[in-house]
């Protein structure tokens, strides 16, 4: 089978999920390269349909070991026709729990075939200067991992010698989906200069600038950290103590660096 175009398709509120895809794409070699962010609101689009000509790169961050309910919800708006995939969860130095399995099942129910698997580490959404959990990754060394990951899947499916895989008894657990959290980033009018960018950042449109007045809507906040980490004056920030005492839990208890982890599957 000819690969005539790869697709990366990706959710990536603070960036480092789309570096991850964008590395193993670029090491595939294939000539015609395009994306789909869903991190952009898909929410009024029909079923985009990937054919079986392409190979798709999807990426998608963990959140409190499973996949953001958000993510999910666009990604069942793409659907393929024996579509080859190479997927991959990125994590913040902790754990990735059921998240691959979870990823697998969705896109196979969705028409893809996972020919390959990663998981990557990237900065922790909850990372700060004061509680810092993988700080300032995926570095080098991952983005070297994700090139040798995309080098060794190239050199399979350029060899002709592959077949499509089938999903195994222990791909089809019963995934136990979590309640979000509901914790929303608090402004400090003193240090907002009202610039919007936490509005742009948004991938929910949860932040609403009303006459001037920045409000997050909590219910529809899924606590990615985007906009914290794009406001240039630090004037949001996680006030909730019950949230805080987490992150400093999560900075206590993951500061051994954990490796990326890939594999073929086929």
């Amino acid at each position: 089978m000819k690969i005539e175009q790869a697709i990366n398709i990706f959710f990536s509120p603070t960036g480092t999920t789309k570096k991850i895809v964008t590395a193993i794409s670029t090491s595939l070699n294939i000539k015609n390269n395009n994306e789909i962010n869903l991190t952009n609101e898909y929410s009024d689009l029909n079923i985009i349909n990937i054919p079986s000509t392409s190979i798709a790169i999807i990426g998608i961050p963990v959140y409190r070991g499973g996949l953001p309910f958000e993510a999910v919800k666009r990604l069942n708006q793409i659907s393929g026709k024996k579509t080859p995939a190479i997927i991959n969860v990125i994590y913040g130095n902790r754990d990735y729990d059921n998240a691959l399995i979870e990823l697998k099942q969705i896109i196979s129910r969705q028409g893809f075939v996972p020919i390959a698997e990663g998981a990557f580490i990237g900065e922790h959404s909850f990372s700060s200067r004061e509680y810092p959990i993988a700080a300032n990754r995926p570095d080098k060394k991952d983005l070297e991992s994700a090139l040798t990951f995309g080098q060794m899947i190239s050199k399979k499916i350029n060899s002709q010698d592959w077949t499509t895989p089938e999903l195994s008894k222990q791909d089809y657990i019963d995934i136990k989906k979590k309640e979000p959290l509901r914790v929303s980033p608090i402004v400090d009018i003193n240090l907002c200069d009202n610039c919007g960018r936490c509005k742009m950042s948004c991938p929910t449109g949860s932040i609403i600038n009303s006459l001037g007045k920045i409000t997050t809507k909590q219910e529809t906040c899924i606590t990615c950290m985007a906009c914290v980490k794009t406001c240039h004056n630090n004037a949001r920030s996680i006030q909730d103590q019950k949230l805080l005492n987490i992150i400093k839990m999560l900075h206590d208890n993951n500061q051994k660096r954990k490796e990326p982890a890939f594999k073929l599957l086929i």
